[in-house]
């Protein structure tokens, strides 16, 4: 009798529990429902109101340096608020009065009491500037919330306005980023298709590109054909193929209006209806660009697209509007210079001193002067922004309409080159090579002493590396002078392997999608790899 009363109390504290985990699974399915995930509030929304400085973002209150108010029939609040509650990065130059605002993969940049905004590379009208009012930056929020995806609800009973996403939210999902190797190695991935054959004249690589499906670009002056550039695809094999050919099939023929770069105190000469010839077009620079997934070549002051078929796509020939100063003029294609583009529509071309700018097909204009000293320059295209570093001074500026604007510093002292890919710059010194992000952090992206080198040619159908084999060098065979492809006396092979890597100021250098280095070896004659990640 003793044992009835404890087994009932246990029976019913069980009763208690089960029920309680009961009415818990119920709610909890409940929550799950559309309805109920409806009613629920939105961790993402932002409230406002009109003359109250109270805000509610992600969920708590917020008390705003300035109240929302109405100017010109727009709505302005506080930008560091609205920025940072939509998730947006914020940098502010205090020299230009300018802020650049990014968000994923789109970007805003605003001037004060400037109604030309810029968003994704491209100018757009304000019909409210942004302005300082009592030392708050204020501006046009439908502008800034429609731009990153937001929608913008107003309640007249209220004069609540609130932000809602209307899609996932920069961070939710991650791409998984490559895997960095333990063992940090050199490839070597071809070797002259000529080495064994001795010419009179070697062909010779001017400049490489790597897109982002891992195929590499060679512009090379061939000893036979002449202007070829060449195509590397790991899933086809070791040794290159012509992608095309500079010759007179019409793919680099065009024709333009004749109009040179004119100062802004005379008149533009007579218009003249010209036709440019491939015979006329010298290739110096292959460029692959991530932001639009295209290549180009440039050279002779024209910019052809090479895939997947040639076509012109931009030139500096013709010109729409005068220059500013008739004592600027269009930048040397050298290492001083830059060229890219955010959209495949308008295209920036600059040294230290100016930059110009051209429509897509030809058009051309003087942007805007620079008091740049004499640099190199290197380009990226991140966020809809074009990006460029100044090797001298550090600087990371913006290239818009209005010139440069220094957004970040990042000086690396001894750079004896640089490249950039998909948003970064990297700069060489004698035994590193730095990555550089467009905020001016500087990491060791790689460190010549703990390269390892693979011996022989790597197949990347195989996974293997082959032995590499090589007559002597080309002095040492006889040629017969009326057929110098002829071999008077052959030599037996030997195997060699290609020395260290060494880069100077003219070394090839490209960063491929997984940011490994590509480099082509002159002195090997050969494209190499410096394997960083998977």
């Amino acid at each position: 009798m003793d044992t009835i009363p404890y087994l009932m109390k246990g029976s019913t504290s069980m009763r208690r529990k089960a029920s309680l985990l009961l009415l818990a699974s119920l709610i909890l399915s409940y929550l799950n429902t559309p309805m109920a995930r409806a009613e629920a509030p939105a961790v993402h929304e932002v409230v406002l109101t009109l003359n109250d400085t109270t805000a509610q973002s992600k969920g708590a209150i917020v008390q705003l340096s300035s109240a929302p108010y109405l100017m010109n029939d727009t709505t302005m609040v506080p930008l560091r608020f609205v920025s940072e509650a939509l998730g947006a990065e914020i940098q502010w130059n205090e020299a230009t009065r300018t802020a650049l605002l990014t968000y994923g993969t789109q970007s805003i940049q605003l001037t004060i009491d400037f109604n030309e905004a810029i968003y994704n590379g491209k100018s757009v009208h304000l019909d409210q500037p942004a302005v300082i009012v009592k030392e708050s930056t204020m501006a046009p929020l439908r502008f800034i919330a429609e731009c990153f995806d937001y929608k913008v609800s107003f309640d007249s009973a209220t004069r609540a306005i609130t932000l809602s996403p209307q899609k996932i939210q920069p961070g939710q999902a991650e791409v998984a980023k490559p895997k960095r190797l333990t063992k940090i190695t050199v490839d070597n991935l071809t070797t002259d298709p000529e080495i064994n054959t001795p010419k009179p004249y070697p062909s010779i690589v001017s400049s490489i590109a790597a897109d982002r499906n891992g195929r590499i670009y060679l512009l090379e002056n061939n000893s036979s054909l002449g202007y070829v550039f060449k195509e590397y695809d790991p899933t086809k094999g070791k040794t290159p193929r012509i992608l095309s050919q500079v010759n007179g099939n019409g793919s680099y023929n065009f024709e333009y209006q004749d109009i040179p770069e004119y100062d802004i105190r005379s008149a533009p000469s007579d218009v003249r209806k010209r036709t440019f010839h491939y015979l006329d077009f010298i290739p110096e620079e292959l460029k692959y660009n991530f932001a639009t997934d295209s290549l180009y070549v440039l050279g002779s002051q024209v910019v052809y697209k090479l895939a997947p078929e040639i076509h012109m796509v931009t030139h500096w020939k013709t010109f729409t509007t005068p220059t500013l100063d008739k004592n600027k003029r269009i930048p040397k294609n050298d290492h001083s210079f830059f060229f890219d583009t955010a959209d495949g529509e308008t295209f920036y071309m600059g040294s230290a001193f100016n930059i110009y700018a051209t429509q897509k097909s030809g058009g051309s204009r003087y942007v805007a002067k620079s008091t740049k000293e004499d640099t190199r320059l290197v380009s990226t295209v991140k966020d809809g922004i074009i990006y460029v570093y100044d090797q001298e001074t550090g600087d990371i500026s913006t290239v818009t309409d209005q010139g440069y604007t220094i957004v970040a510093r990042a000086h690396i002292d001894h750079i004896v080159n640089m490249t950039s890919a998909n948003g970064v710059f990297y700069a060489v010194d004698s035994n590193k090579v730095y990555r550089i992000d467009t905020k001016g952090q500087i990491q060791v992206h790689v460190s010549f002493d703990e390269l390892y080198y693979n011996r022989g040619l790597y197949d990347p159908k195989t996974g293997r590396y082959e032995q590499i084999f090589v007559q002597p060098n080309n002095q040492d065979l006889r040629f017969n002078k009326d057929a110098p492809e002829q071999i008077n006396e052959s030599f037996q092979k030997t195997q060699v392997e290609p020395r260290a890597i060494e880069i100077k100021e003219h070394t090839l250098l490209t960063v491929d999608a997984k940011e490994n280095i590509i480099l082509f070896d002159g002195q090997n004659q050969m494209l190499r790899r410096i394997h960083i990640y998977e």
